[in-house]
């Protein structure tokens, strides 16, 4: 099923998966980010990024593009994914900052992908969406002011930060069989 403008539109979240991903925040993102600073969850952060970036920078073109299976992300895809998300991210951070209210989460937007932008296009924007969320993260403090996740809950901002840097490593871990191929090759 498309939206209007052609893009695919993501079905509600099982019952079954909210609650996986409940029980995942509970048992393993407020625990991780109630262990770290500010400063240490910014520095795990820019770990996740980094290794994020240099698994995607060694996939050819060829492979950026490569659909794996029905369902499943391609790289870009996968890159474009991230790029909105870091938008919401740093929004969602800012929030507790100032105040300033974010607009509503479309959860259409966040599986959109990169509808057939060119890999440049969606480089430039993944680019520009990184520096706001690490500039919004390293502005953060540790306060218990919270910004509600639409699947996590109340996240202040040390487990926003935490969850940023836990969404690159679990989309790193999907890019993996793609550099395996390059490796190999």
């Amino acid at each position: 099923m498309l939206t209007a403008d052609g893009l695919p539109i993501v079905e509600p979240m099982e019952v079954q998966d909210v609650r996986r991903l409940a029980i995942w925040s509970k048992r393993v993102l407020r625990p991780m980010a109630a262990e770290l600073t500010i400063k240490t969850a910014c520095d795990t952060l820019e770990s996740a990024e980094l290794a994020f970036r240099e698994t995607i920078f060694e996939l050819s073109p060829e492979q950026l593009t490569e659909n794996p299976a029905e369902g499943v992300m391609s790289p870009i895809d996968i890159l474009a994914h991230i790029t909105v998300t870091q938008t919401w991210q740093a929004l969602r951070l800012r929030e507790i900052r100032t105040d300033e209210v974010p607009p509503d989460d479309d959860v259409n937007i966040l599986f959109r992908g990169a509808n057939e932008k060119p890999y440049k296009e969606v480089l430039v924007g993944y680019i520009a969406a990184w520096e706001r969320l690490l500039e919004e993260a390293t502005s953060a403090s540790d306060v218990m002011q919270t910004s509600k996740h639409i699947w996590f809950g109340q996240l202040t901002p040390k487990e926003w930060i935490v969850s940023a840097a836990l969404h690159f490593d679990y989309h790193r871990s999907q890019l993996d069989p793609f550099a395996d191929l390059t490796d190999a090759g």
